[in-house]
Parts: C-alpha cells; structure tokens; sequence
C-alpha cells in the first residue's frame, strides 16, 4: 500500500509513504518540490528508526538521524558525501545531552559540549579549555 501527498498544491506528488502489510515501512519528502526525494525515513514496526536529509539538494544525504521508541537518539552531519561526521549530537530520552563539532577523518572532534535538560551548557572544551558551570 502506498500514501501520497502533494503538500504546496502544485499537482506533483512530493510526499510519499510506503506500507507493508498495512504497516508503514518507509518515507520520502521532497522538500525543494523538484520531484526528487531530498528526505528520507525508515521505520521497524511502523516506529522511526532513522532518517537522512539532503539539506543542501546536491542528491547526497547530509544528516543522518536515529531514533528509538519514537525519539531521537543521534544526529550526524556529514556534508556533501563525506565518510566521516563532522558534527554529531546525543540525546537522552529525546533531549539533546551533547555535542560533538569538528569531526575529522580519525573519529576525534575538537569541540564537545554538555548541557542541562534546559539545552544550556554545563560544560565544553571550546579552545582547548575545559569549563564547568556550577549554579
């Protein structure tokens, strides 16, 4: 079975689900409605698992998400084709917990950032300097 959208009332589809024994499967959004998908979604037992965007519409997925009971869990940056992330976030129970800036090619950020439930930071490394706030 299959669901489809025309979401800015163009005539052109540019929504598009996909089911499976009348359980969704997968998603595709076309966002800059060039009749190409941009945005793309799986989902195990109708849940999202993970999620890929091209964001800047070169055909290539930028950001990659994964998700678990619903809720977000990671997001990666990794533009224009790259084989390595050069920004990552981490989230608990769907709230953002960390941050990860300037990935290279080995794994190894230069920046990483802690916040509170209330996404201010609690702690950083930003110059080479580590800082904790205390309230």
């Amino acid at each position: 079975m299959e669901f489809f959208k025309d979401r800015n009332l163009d005539g052109k589809w540019d929504s598009w689900v996909y089911y499976q024994n009348g359980v969704r499967v997968r998603a595709e959004e076309d966002n800059n409605f060039d009749g190409k998908p941009d945005e793309w979604w799986t989902f195990t037992n109708g849940e999202e698992v993970s999620e890929e965007a091209d964001t800047d519409f070169n055909g290539v997925p930028d950001v990659f998400c994964t998700y678990k009971d619903g809720l977000i869990q990671q997001f990666e940056i990794k533009p224009n084709g790259l084989k390595f992330t050069t920004t990552r976030e981490i989230f608990k129970d769907g709230v953002l917990t960390e941050t990860l800036r300037g990935g290279d090619s080995n794994g190894v950020f230069k920046e990483d950032v802690l916040y509170d439930p209330f996404y201010n930071p609690i702690s950083t490394n930003a110059n080479g300097l580590r800082w904790i706030s205390v309230k």
